[in-house]
């Protein structure tokens, strides 16, 4: 076998192991599967907060951000779906207070995200796995033999290379 062919080989097994992680991470979600309800922190965590539009009512510290995050709670408290809380507060600022982009689901994000990271970490991963047949066993070197005093020596040129 050439080391060319050695080289696809390699790769298209990489990109099998990629395409079959991403497709198991796909499978983990239902298309079109939006997330569930989760109260206050799932309203404020998804609505920018007014007075500076950079930030999300869950995170923002202001007057405004006070004040909606209470006038959040006290909907749900009073039994008010999170989607009518939100469409309103849509209503009352305009759609820029929409930290999501209206019918994006956060779980697909999220999902896109976290398959970059994977094949990320195994494309880093498949650099440092050493290439071609195991290198044989050596024998362990004793102290004070000239092998052990070339090592030792290096170390001490390394150590010293660093300190300056």
């Amino acid at each position: 076998m050439t080391r060319q062919s050695d080289r696809r080989g390699r790769r298209a097994s990489r990109l099998g192991a990629a395409l079959v992680t991403l497709a198991a991470l796909a499978a983990t979600v239902p298309a079109g599967a939006e997330e569930a309800p989760l109260g206050e922190r799932h309203v404020e965590e998804r609505l920018l907060a007014p007075c500076c539009w950079r930030e999300t009512l869950a995170t923002h510290d202001s007057p405004l951000a006070r004040e909606l995050r209470a006038e959040v709670r006290s909907r749900l408290a009073r039994g008010e779906a999170p989607e009518a809380i939100r469409a309103s507060l849509v209503e009352r600022y305009g759609a820029r207070i929409r930290a999501v982009p209206e019918g994006l689901s956060l779980g697909g994000l999220g999902l896109g995200f976290f398959g970059v990271a994977v094949l990320g970490g195994a494309a880093l991963l498949a650099r440092r796995v050493p290439r071609g047949a195991p290198a044989a066993a050596e024998a362990p070197v004793s102290p004070g033999s000239p092998e052990w005093l070339k090592w030792e020596d290096r170390l001490d040129d390394e150590l010293e290379a660093l300190e300056r």
